[in-house]
């Protein structure tokens, strides 16, 4: 739903999907990053404190108020209306700002605009009754930056396995001929930007001269046209997106899936990545490149995890898995899949969610 768009006079618009009630809040439009879209966060920020949400919702008294990130901004509201309502307040960390534009931006710790995040990540920190975080690494620094002791809730993404999964896609044809082609496919789906490192996964790729693998990346991104250049291996293909619910049909091709990630020290305080367990749940093995204490490809023993931007050890792991034998194959797929089921199931996560704000 954050990612529909609508069109709206009115401060508030309220829609009821799913059983859910929802309201869009109207902000200042922006384009990039500049200082337009800092005054959409604040005049986001601004509404959530002064506009009661839960009568705007036409909701009657809350149980518990989740302020959930990227930007902070909105913190003070829900602060204000779980005072107001005499309810617990948890403060969802989704990105650590401004610790992730500190290390994957370059932006000034001392940045006017980094201060003024620090202040809101501290106020999170501090007065909510709990922080959840995605990121399974991330307590230490909290702590530091005004978390206490029992305060930290790590809940990572997930599955939700009732979730519609088309049983067909517009790539289907494509995929149907390369599977009668190649013995081995190895496939990723997903954005094509500069933080998914797929130069290195082309340029491995590049350096394979074994006409019985095929790369395919599924998506699109801003360095999609810049990869289709770089790239030089004729088993090698660039497919468009597809819907979310066509992605574990595509999956379906695949043979082993992949990843790949900048080596930034951002990571390690932990990784929570939708395409893993994307890939996890269509039972596929996984090459990874990741420099991650406790990620879940290496967790789960589900597959092969490398040096982020080495192209020779993403080389050399394409080659081992491709080499593996359809049951050794399947048997790594397999234990990602109970990894996943065990650990990531949303009703799972939603219950450590529930049973912590029994302990509030």
């Amino acid at each position: 739903m954050h990612r529909e768009i609508v069109e709206q006079n009115e401060s508030f618009i309220n829609k009821n999907v799913d059983g859910v009630n929802f309201s869009w809040i109207k902000v200042p439009s922006y384009a990039g990053n500049g200082l337009s879209r800092i005054k959409s966060m604040l005049t986001f920020g601004a509404k959530v404190l002064f506009s009661d949400p839960i009568s705007t919702l036409g909701l009657s008294q809350p149980d518990l108020i989740i302020a959930s990130s990227v930007h902070p901004f909105h913190l003070l509201g829900a602060l204000r209306w779980a005072r107001k309502y005499k309810v617990p307040v948890f403060f969802e960390v989704r990105d650590p700002w401004p610790l992730s534009l500190n290390l994957l931006l370059g932006l000034s710790k001392w940045h006017p605009f980094s201060l003024l995040l620090q202040l809101f990540q501290y106020i999170g920190h501090k007065y909510t009754d709990k922080t959840i975080s995605l990121a399974i690494n991330l307590e230490p620094y909290m702590r530091e930056h005004g978390l206490d002791e029992g305060k930290f809730l790590y809940v990572c993404n997930g599955i939700d396995k009732t979730q519609e999964r088309a049983s067909n896609s517009a790539l289907d044809e494509k995929l149907t001929r390369l599977r009668d082609k190649y013995k081995r496919i190895i496939i990723y789906t997903g954005s094509h930007g500069v933080p998914n490192a797929l130069e290195y996964v082309i340029d491995a790729f590049n350096s394979i001269d074994v006409s019985s693998i095929a790369l395919v990346l599924v998506g699109d991104g801003k360095e999609k046209k810049n990869l289709i250049k770089r790239n030089c291996n004729s088993n090698c293909y660039f497919f468009p997106p597809v819907n979310k619910d066509e992605i574990q049909r595509v999956l379906s091709f695949a043979d082993i899936c992949i990843i790949s990630w900048q080596d930034i020290s951002m990571y390690k305080y932990g990784v929570s990545p939708n395409k893993v367990f994307d890939y996890m749940w269509a039972k596929k093995p996984i090459i990874q490149a990741l420099n991650s204490p406790q990620n879940q490809v290496e967790l789960a023993n589900c597959g092969v995890n490398v040096k982020p931007g080495d192209t020779f050890e993403i080389k050399e792991a394409i080659l081992d898995l491709s080499n593996r034998t359809d049951d050794e194959l399947t048997h790594l797929g397999e234990k990602g899949y109970d990894f996943l089921m065990e650990n990531y199931e949303f009703k799972d996560l939603a219950k450590k969610i529930l049973d912590a704000y029994k302990d509030v």
